[in-house]
């Protein structure tokens, strides 16, 4: 049988170099299909091993906390600014659990409201025991780690959760009362 070959252009390939002109491509393909597929898998696992992709996986990260908090913030009663203002003037104010970093409460928070930041609340959930019957407000910065609070609580048994509409980010634009520590 007669080897099927062809005059490449003349654009030299590495191969043409070290075996003149005339190749067989298919013999050439087929002898270098795998080490090109394993050639790509070593790139894509140094791309990983180097952190080329931590943007895809942190936005995948983000698109799912940010999908949870939406369902969990939509199935989760609310209260108005008003009203729990009012319940903190009135002496029955509700627990008021700001799930913000410790450094953003530091810088502002609303009134009476203690911080354990979303990150630490799973484990940390034996400091509110005496509060599951309790009616409980959560609020973050803009909503989405408070969602995910909300959600760590109801499955912990609390009864009464409830979300601060417009959360910090709100509070602090109307101008409404300010602690700091």
């Amino acid at each position: 049988m007669m080897a099927i070959s062809r005059r490449l252009s003349p654009r030299k390939h590495p191969l043409q170099l070290l075996m003149g002109d005339e190749v067989h491509i298919p013999t050439i393909r087929w002898l270098f299909r795998n080490e090109w597929r394993a050639e790509m898998e070593r790139s894509r696992l140094a791309k990983i091993r180097t952190g080329r992709t931590r943007y895809g996986a942190a936005v995948a990260v983000f698109f799912v906390t940010l999908a949870s908090a939406v369902v969990c913030n939509a199935a989760t009663p609310t209260i108005s600014q008003e009203d729990l203002l009012k319940k903190i003037e009135s002496g029955e104010a509700p627990l008021i659990l700001d799930v913000r970093t410790a450094g953003e409460y530091r810088s502002g928070h609303v009134p009476q409201a203690i911080n354990i930041p979303h990150s630490e609340l799973a484990s940390r959930l034996a400091e509110l025991a005496g509060a599951k019957d309790r009616e409980v407000v959560t609020y973050c910065e803009r909503g989405p780690r408070a969602g995910f609070a909300e959600s760590v609580l109801q499955e912990a048994g609390f009864s009464a959760v409830r979300h601060l509409v417009g959360d910090m980010y709100a509070w602090r634009r109307r101008g409404l009362p300010i602690e700091r520590p």
